[in-house]
């Protein structure tokens, strides 16, 4: 019988805020192909806290 290893690794990702702002949705979804294409084995789960300063955008 053979069993799967299951590994979790835990990444911590710390984005600077920028004058020009973060496009997010681009951030994540490099983030995701990099780790992903690292093993056939690899899933990506992802947990978000986002914190910082409110801002109004008009």
């Amino acid at each position: 019988m053979s069993f799967q290893k299951m590994r979790m690794f835990l990444v911590t990702v710390t984005a600077i805020p920028q004058k020009e702002g973060m496009d997010i949705p681009r951030f994540m979804q490099r983030l995701g192909s990099m780790l992903t294409h690292y093993s056939s084995a690899t899933r990506v789960l992802y947990k978000f806290k986002v914190t910082g300063e409110s801002r109004i955008l008009s």
